[in-house]
């Protein structure tokens, strides 16, 4: 009996392989395209590498302070999620890993800001997703430059920026930025460092402070 259900088994897997192959499918690959060291300074992190398994997820967890207005100082929490998987658009499928962070404001903030990027094996380069947003009121307001848009290149060009007498190099001063936003800075290692809407407002970056990685 034992070895008929052996056998079962071999015969199960072969169908199964068979048709994969006949689809132009392939079982998922022990391991998937990884974020660079350069990728994950794009992310609010601890560290310079990390290797993902297949179907993968990571959260990292820290704090952000910055100076709001030029005389309230804010602390707020920060979450951090990498995960790896497939697409599921046209086989074959390509291996994907993504990651986040986002920042945890709280509502009388009114303000959402995010980053996120992605890499793919079937594409080149890495794509980013810069997300600042007014949510609520009558005058809310949304900016997003996703370089994976058609006509966007994902290469931005980095500069330099001094925010309360800091220097930072590697700097996306982000473009075409309207509406209710008039200046929006991101810089590699340290995330958003300098927010200016057009009535004044401003948000300045002055720390932030590891705090813990669960898995």
């Amino acid at each position: 009996m034992f070895i008929m259900k052996k056998i079962l088994i071999s015969v199960c897997m072969c169908i199964v392989l068979v048709t994969f192959q006949m689809c132009g499918l392939e079982f998922p690959p022990t391991f998937i395209v990884q974020f660079t060291k350069d990728d994950l300074s794009h992310l609010i992190f601890d560290r310079d590498s990390i290797t993902m398994r297949y179907n993968d997820i990571f959260t990292y967890k820290d704090s952000v302070t910055f100076l709001l207005n030029d005389k309230y100082i804010i602390t707020r929490a920060v979450k951090t999620t990498i995960e790896t998987g497939r697409g599921y658009s046209v086989a074959p499928f390509p291996d994907i890993i993504e990651g986040s962070t986002d920042y945890q404001f709280n509502d009388s903030d009114n303000l959402n800001i995010v980053i996120g990027i992605h890499r793919a094996n079937d594409t080149l380069g890495l794509q980013k997703l810069f997300w600042v947003e007014v949510p609520t009121g009558i005058y809310g307001d949304l900016y997003t430059y996703d370089t994976s848009w058609i006509g966007r290149s994902s290469i931005l060009p980095v500069d330099t920026a001094k925010i309360l007498g800091k220097i930072f190099r590697d700097v996306y001063k982000l473009p075409n930025v309207g509406g209710h936003f008039k200046k929006i800075y991101f810089a590699k290692q340290y995330g958003y460092i300098y927010i200016e809407k057009t009535n004044g407002n401003n948000l300045k970056l002055i720390k932030f402070k590891h705090l813990r990685i669960s898995r």
